[in-house]
């Protein structure tokens, strides 16, 4: 039995840090697989799987894990690395891009009717505002998942009173009017910062 070509000497004198405890693993491995001069010498399958099973093993632990100059796998580096990861994280906002969805409560609709209701008005702004750059960050979640807020409204009065508010306030949104009944359902304003909301959102209540 030869070794594997890949382990010729050349291979081993540009990989001391690598090579050397590989070629001392295989060594043991021989010796230990030796077999007696009167028998004739065959392939040991069960030799092979083992020293190819070193040889991966050793080069997947030099590759996946930092080393010092005498080889050994440093521990330290790796928690330093994970530190470091860990400090470049994004952490919660305290004050999101969000959404805010109205819907009227008084209609007696199924619920079913009024989330097509909010499906819509929200469709309308992602096409909209398109362009504007607090919703394309929005829709590309650049802060994190996609903050919305359902809050409820107890008569068509209400809701376009919260609709003078969100002008008040420069804050553009969409009124989405149900046809041909023409019939106010909802309104969903274009992603804005949290605190830019609470005014024109005060006295409103979650859905």
């Amino acid at each position: 039995w030869r070794l594997p070509a890949m382990l010729t000497p050349a291979f081993l004198a540009a990989r001391p840090a690598t090579a050397a405890p590989l070629a001392a693993s295989l060594a043991q491995l021989a010796v230990s697989h030796a077999l007696p001069p009167e028998k004739p010498r065959r392939a040991d399958s069960s030799f092979r799987l083992q020293a190819a099973a070193v040889l991966v093993g050793g080069l997947v632990c030099k590759a996946r894990r930092p080393v010092q100059r005498n080889g050994r796998c440093n521990p330290g580096l790796s928690r330093q690395a994970a530190t470091a990861a860990a400090a470049a994280a994004p952490t919660p906002r305290d004050d999101p891009v969000a959404v805010y969805v109205v819907l009227r409560k008084d209609l007696g609709w199924p619920m079913g009717a009024l989330v097509n209701q909010a499906c819509h008005a929200c469709m309308a702004v992602a096409w909209e505002a398109r362009d504007d750059e607090q919703t394309i960050d929005y829709l590309a979640e650049t802060e994190g998942q996609m903050v919305k807020y359902t809050m409820g409204v107890d008569g068509e009065a209400k809701l376009m009173k919260v609709a003078t508010k969100l002008k008040d306030a420069s804050v553009p949104f969409k009124l989405w009017v149900e046809q041909p009944e023409d019939i106010p359902v909802c309104l969903v304003t274009w992603p804005r910062r949290r605190s830019e909301m609470k005014k024109p959102m005060k006295g409103v209540s979650r859905f």
